[in-house]
């Protein structure tokens, strides 16, 4: 069970965070947020919301069996693009969830449409989820979540949703007891938000599309009580592709920030000219995938494209042209050496002559390293006459749903990509439910930063599974590396997608996290082993009488971790001992201390770092 921190401890826990280390002689002092940014209460407007009561559940199975996270009668996942749905914290040991639940069963406002809110703890199978708007209140539309990582509110969500725009900060780590806001944007047609934590700058983006014709991005330094930003990014894109008065290509996808504060945004842009491929019976307009970028902040950006419709692809005997505009769908994730890797759907044609062309269906990977596309999926599995020119099989948008997703270890040695595949039997597809194509989950694997790829194979025990998406960074211990994955198990796909009458579409269906876990053979850093010296939050924090302290090695090194009063008087010594490179995990037991607020000092080497915490009996 999970024990509720007062919102007056909460406010604690961020006032002691912008405390000055001068306790430990020699310390910096580190500036966060003010204690103001906490008392949601007094300073963020439209929160005197009636709010629900988290529900407590424990799973029935393990992770990489697959944990049932919730159900839905709405088997759509996200607009276009993708949504953040799921977050770790410490290696994977804590997961925040968020999806779009339903039941259209029961009268109103029971059936509403609303973001759910989940927080798995791994050790246990411990659960506890809410709703940050309340169905009372009203429905709530497509938006995703992140996870501080620092500033004192470790562990913490934070969400957005629209329609209405809501942005929700949760009231302590995995309490599901939210506090939700209108962020003052302008402009105020905000469609498609996604939220992202930079733990660079102990901010948040808030990404929005404005009426889905541009694209706008906020800032808040004090957790959601006030935002400032850019009005639109396409005034930076090249001029041919800054077409107005048309929806703007993709548009959900979280800001990513790179390790030293780089902020990358993937997008869709429409263009204004015709590019189609020689000969073709599909002309097009120059609508590419790209990406923004801002080097100082958010104050400037720049535009790379990555690919346009009708980029010429030759896989083995087949050359086809690539349509990265159809289907909207992409991911992206950044590593620790600043590199961008980027999975996308890969609808493609292969002209015949100039009134026939055939549907390929690829999935492709990209880091902004490389110049050329690669096929990680099965070509053979690409194309199959039922592919040509019939739409009819899929749920929604038809055909080509493949909503890949990534994730990288720390040190950008291995990748992880997973995405939807048609299921086919005896060379056609498989639509015995409802007449509709089904999906099984499919994975790819580089474990040289995406330079080559084993081949594509099953993800066991996937029937169904569309709109997956994995956690940004793979889960590590020694050679192990683990996805985590978030998918929608929609096995009777085309029977209950967005259904809108009361009584209708009351199949529920499962949205499914699992975990995958394979040895790594990566180049570059030893499998494992950090490249850099990191103090971590303790976790829990507060705590009553036993927390953890991680910490990480560079390099070999003499390493002292003593716990300190805020009198500077030493009460602990936890690590004095020479250590080779790794992650480390200590436990702290201060059953013997008074509560109160305690130092933790980090020596190792030349290195040195100090965090707080605080103890509560």
């Amino acid at each position: 069970m999970f024990k509720k921190v007062s919102t007056l401890l909460l406010v604690a826990v961020f006032a002691v965070s912008a405390m000055s280390f001068a306790a430990v002689k020699g310390e910096k002092k580190k500036v966060i947020a003010p204690e103001s940014v906490v008392m949601q209460d007094a300073v963020i407007p439209g929160n005197a919301l009636a709010k629900n009561a988290p529900t407590y559940s424990k799973a029935t199975a393990g992770p990489a069996e697959g944990v049932v996270i919730g159900t839905t009668d709405y088997d759509y996942g996200w607009n276009n693009g993708w949504s953040r749905q799921i977050q770790t914290y410490q290696n994977g040991d804590f997961v925040h969830f968020t999806f779009m639940e339903r039941d259209l069963a029961p009268a109103a406002p029971a059936n509403r449409r609303a973001h759910k809110y989940v927080f798995y703890k791994k050790s246990d199978g411990s659960m506890v989820s809410g709703y940050p708007r309340p169905k009372s209140v009203g429905a709530s539309g497509f938006g995703g979540l992140d996870v501080i990582t620092g500033g004192g509110g470790e562990n913490i969500a934070v969400m957005n949703y629209h329609t209405p725009n809501r942005f929700a900060i949760d009231g302590g780590p995995g309490l599901a007891q939210f506090t939700e806001s209108t962020p003052a944007l302008n402009p105020s047609d905000v469609n498609d938000p996604e939220i992202t934590y930079d733990k660079t700058r102990n901010a948040l983006w808030y990404y929005h599309s404005h009426a889905r014709l541009d694209f706008g991005i906020a800032k808040s330094t004090d957790f959601g009580a006030s935002w400032t930003g850019k009005d639109s990014l396409l005034r930076y894109a090249p001029a041919a592709y800054r077409k107005q008065g048309t929806n703007n290509g993709t548009l959900d996808h979280p800001i990513v920030v790179g390790p030293t504060g780089d902020l990358f945004l993937l997008v869709n842009l429409t263009g204004t000219g015709a590019l189609a491929p020689a000969g073709s019976a599909h002309a097009d307009s120059a609508d590419n995938i790209g990406y923004f970028k801002s080097t100082d902040g958010g104050t400037s950006w720049t535009y790379t494209i990555m690919g346009k419709d009708g980029d010429k692809l030759v896989v083995g005997t087949d050359t086809v042209y690539v349509l990265f505009e159809n289907f909207g769908q992409f991911t992206a994730t950044v590593d620790k050496n600043n590199k961008l890797h980027v999975v996308t759907n890969g609808y493609s044609i292969k002209v015949v002559n100039d009134t026939t062309a055939l549907t390929y269906f690829y999935t492709l990977y990209k880091n902004s390293s490389m110049s050329s596309w690669k096929v990680i999926s099965n070509p053979a599995a690409a194309h199959i006459a039922d592919f040509d020119g019939d739409y009819n099989y899929g749920t929604t948008n038809g055909l080509g749903w493949c909503y890949p997703t990534i994730a990288v270890d720390t040190n950008g040695g291995a990748v992880y990509a997973a995405w939807s595949q048609y299921r086919v039997t005896g060379g056609k597809l498989d639509t015995a439910v409802g007449n509709y194509a089904q999906y099984n989950l499919y994975q790819a694997i580089s474990h040289n930063g995406g330079t080559t790829w084993e081949s594509a194979s099953l993800v066991p025990n996937t029937n169904g599974a569309i709109f997956s998406g994995a956690a940004p960074f793979l889960s590590h211990s020694g050679n192990s590396r683990t996805a985590h994955l978030f998918y929608l198990a929609d096995t009777v796909s085309g029977t209950v997608t967005a259904a809108t009458a009361v009584g209708a579409g009351v199949v529920q269906v499962k949205w499914i996290y699992r975990t995958v876990t394979f040895t790594t053979t990566g180049v570059g850093d030893v499998a494992g082993a950090p490249s850099s010296f990191e103090l971590s939050q303790n976790y829990p924090n507060p705590f009553n009488p036993t927390t953890s302290i991680r910490y990480a090695l560079g390099a070999e090194s003499n390493v002292s971790l003593k716990v300190f009063n805020m009198l500077g008087q030493e009460v602990a010594t936890l690590v004095n001992q020479n250590q080779p490179v790794g992650s480390y995990k200590v436990a702290f037991d201060a059953s013997k201390l008074a509560s109160g607020m305690y130092l933790y000092k980090l020596q190792a080497g030349n290195f040195s770092e100090v965090k707080k915490m605080m103890l509560v009996k």
